[in-house]
């Protein structure tokens, strides 16, 4: 599969170009990702932020992806994170490489953010309960100095 631009740092649509379909669940749709963009617009460490988000892609898909970026950072990712043949922003050049294909499917890949969410919600009640407690104690402290008497 190829996303397009920056397609690539939508965590969910790659999960989906990955995605195994329903009559063939023990095989992803796309075992590579190829991206082709145009970082011409960026100024400076965007460059290093987009060829991030490519591998942390790969990673949750288990996927490789070969990148050719027009003036950012091309080269290859294998499914680990791990990057190859990178070529410097705007330098002109060849890169050459061989990916290895992972057919593990992973639980983002079938699930998506879902991990993401539970962290949100759970946080999300820490903080309430803490502040509901944080209000009760408050309460008893000053009910404790309302009924202390002084001579």
């Amino acid at each position: 599969m190829t996303p397009i631009c920056f397609e690539d740092i939508d965590a969910s649509l790659c999960a989906q170009m990955c995605r195994p379909e329903p009559d063939a669940p023990d095989r992803k749709r796309a075992e590579i990702l190829v991206n082709l963009t145009n970082d011409g617009w960026f100024a400076a460490n965007e460059n290093a932020q987009h060829l991030q988000a490519a591998v942390f892609r790969s990673i949750e898909n288990r996927v490789p992806t070969a990148r050719a970026v027009n003036t950012g950072i091309s080269g290859f990712i294998d499914p680990l994170g791990r990057t190859s043949g990178l070529l410097s922003p705007r330098a002109v050049g060849v890169s050459v490489g061989t990916l290895q294909l992972c057919s593990r499917i992973t639980f983002f890949t079938i699930h998506g953010p879902v991990f993401s969410w539970l962290c949100a919600v759970v946080s999300g009640v820490v903080i309430v309960v803490s502040a509901v407690r944080r209000k009760i104690n408050h309460r008893g402290t000053e009910t404790q100095r309302g009924n202390a008497k002084s001579f």
